[in-house]
């Protein structure tokens, strides 16, 4: 299985809660969509994956998703979920994260700003080549050369595996449908 993850945009100071889209694939193939909410700058994402993950009985496979922190800084600890539910996660980042910003606004926005740097931190990022081009990616629990596989096997279209493609093209529908409802 692998596991796209997605999250729906949102408006600071407005909305409290948001949307978080998880794709299960078999493969490339959809097999299950779960959504659930999380709160905006809040501390449940990683609560909810491992929630989501074990309600399902999904004990193989890889998570991805596009940033360690999503609905703002609510940081998906991935060596958490590994430990827990024993999910390897990959990121797939747009750029290498600059920490000195990320640092500075965390200590501006949150009282337990340390501990969410920490899970930041923990995440190693490089830049890797594949056979589908250069990525940026952090890891967890998995071997760099099964993420060079992972990323080679489930890629399709542009750069973005396909289970976390599927997982943003939901969540930004979502968010649409979202806003012109109000």
């Amino acid at each position: 299985m692998n596991i796209g993850i997605g999250c729906c945009g949102f408006k600071k100071g407005i909305d409290r809660f948001v949307p978080l889209v998880m794709m299960i694939t078999k493969g490339i193939i959809p097999f299950e969509l779960v959504i659930k909410n999380i709160e905006v700058d809040g501390i449940d994402a990683t609560d909810k994956i491992i929630e989501i993950l074990s309600e399902r009985k999904i004990d193989k496979g890889v998570i991805m998703a596009r940033s360690v922190p999503i609905a703002g800084f609510n940081i998906i600890d991935a060596n958490r979920i590994f430990n827990e539910v024993h999910i390897p996660t990959i990121f797939i980042l747009e750029r290498k994260p600059n920490m000195d910003l990320v640092r500075s606004a965390l200590q501006k926005h949150f009282q337990d700003w340390k501990e969410r740097l920490t899970v930041l931190e923990s995440i190693k990022i490089e830049e890797i080549e594949t056979l589908k081009g250069k990525f940026i990616i952090g890891y967890v629990g998995i071997s760099i050369s099964d993420v060079k596989k992972i990323i080679e096997t489930t890629t399709i279209f542009g750069k973005i595996p396909e289970p976390l493609r599927l997982a943003r093209i939901i969540a930004k529908s979502l968010t649409n449908i979202i806003r012109n409802s109000m």
